[in-house]
């Protein structure tokens, strides 16, 4: 994406990989007062989620679309349990959380705080070299 002017793009990306290796589409939020469009989301619809918000980090309408279209949706195609784990953002332990995955058979557990460096590879090996 090229920007000139000086504007920063800011956004946010969900990233999962499941345990064969495999990549989920992941989740982009972009930092905008108005919505993205229709055009754009069905555009990469097949590849990943994308919205926005005022400031550009998850927050719980984003987070929520995620599990709904990605996550659970994956678990009733071929109808297993699974287990997801996510870090310790104030997001991921709303109570809506522990809700919409009781109700769908999908478990979720919480990487322990300070752990980041063992249990989170795509923080550390891909987000915190980008960032940097």
């Amino acid at each position: 994406m090229r920007i000139t002017n000086g504007h920063k793009l800011i956004f946010t990306a969900i990233l999962a990989i499941l345990s064969d290796g495999s990549k989920l589409p992941p989740l982009f939020i972009f930092k905008s007062k108005t919505p993205v469009s229709n055009n754009i989301k069905t555009k990469f619809q097949d590849k990943a989620l994308i919205c926005s918000n005022s400031s550009g980090w998850c927050a719980r309408d984003n987070f929520q679309d995620w599990p709904n279209l990605i996550w659970l949706n994956l678990n009733l195609k071929h109808n297993q349990k699974s287990l997801l784990v996510m870090d310790n953002f104030s997001v991921h332990k709303l109570p809506f959380v522990d809700t919409m995955f009781k109700a769908e058979s999908s478990y979720h557990a919480y990487i322990p705080p300070g752990c980041t460096g063992l249990l989170q590879p795509l923080d550390t090996h891909i987000n915190k070299p980008y960032k940097d």
